[in-house]
């Protein structure tokens, strides 16, 4: 049975992907996958959309990891169409690394930021990420808005090394939880990469950190660490920003 972004070709007697196939990106890791089961690239329609990442830059993530959360997102942006992106860093004050625009017109600027921006490995507030990230999408006119976020279930904390006076005030105003409800009510979809075992371990406070911010458990992609970033996660994410076009 083909994938559901691949279509049986009759003259080559097999699935097809509509975008890139697995096996051409990567064949080593994926050369034992028949055609067309695997595809990396979905079909996209003209419709604008808008999508905002957030980023972790806690010290939890470790420099490599920030690194690949940033490689990954510029693969996901590279396989849409008609998109435009935003970016906001999750920090013990979180901020916004780049404001909403489209990314034919960035793309340059883009690309210098995932490989030269230094890693914050700082405390979190992703209560305030979720709160600028929302600001940014309520003045988006697109018909498709949508949040991918980097999540392993930390709680908002602030502590040794810096002055935490201004972050605490943010937690406080906004919580993970007002924050992630005003973004649902909204209407707006989350995709949360949930990294880490915990964040699917229900019952655990990671676990419900992360899909009280996703708004259920399927709107959840497991990754295994903050290097884990490979081809099939990217085949979920792709798969269910394209889900609501097609």
């Amino acid at each position: 049975m083909c994938n559901d972004y691949a279509y049986y070709d009759v003259n080559k007697g097999r699935c097809v992907c509509k975008g890139m196939d697995a096996k051409e990106r990567d064949p080593e890791k994926y050369a034992d996958y028949p055609w067309g089961t695997v595809c990396v690239e979905c079909e996209t329609s003209s419709e604008e959309r808008s999508i905002v990442f957030i980023l972790d830059g806690s010290g939890t993530v470790e420099r490599i990891g920030w690194r690949q959360q940033k490689l990954f997102m510029e693969q996901v942006v590279k396989h849409l169409k008609s998109v435009r992106v935003g970016v906001v860093v999750v920090a013990d004050i979180s901020f916004v690394a780049f404001e909403m625009d489209s990314y034919e017109k960035i793309k340059d600027n883009f690309t210098k930021y995932v490989l030269e921006s230094p890693y914050p490995r700082s405390w979190t507030t992703i209560g305030y990420a979720l709160y600028l990230t929302r600001q940014m999408l309520e003045k988006e006119t697109t018909k498709h808005k949508t949040i991918v976020i980097f999540n392993d279930g930390d709680s908002d904390q602030c502590g040794w090394g810096i002055d935490c006076f201004r972050g605490e005030y943010l937690m406080r105003k906004h919580t993970q939880a007002r924050e992630a409800k005003a973004i649902h009510d909204l209407g707006i979809r989350v995709i949360l990469i949930a990294v880490g075992p915990n964040t699917l371990r229900p019952g655990n406070r990671d676990y419900q950190n992360a899909v009280r911010i996703a708004g259920g458990r399927e709107n959840m992609i497991p990754a295994k660490d903050f290097q884990s970033f490979d081809t099939n996660v990217l085949q979920q994410v792709l798969k269910e920003l394209c889900r609501e076009v097609y």
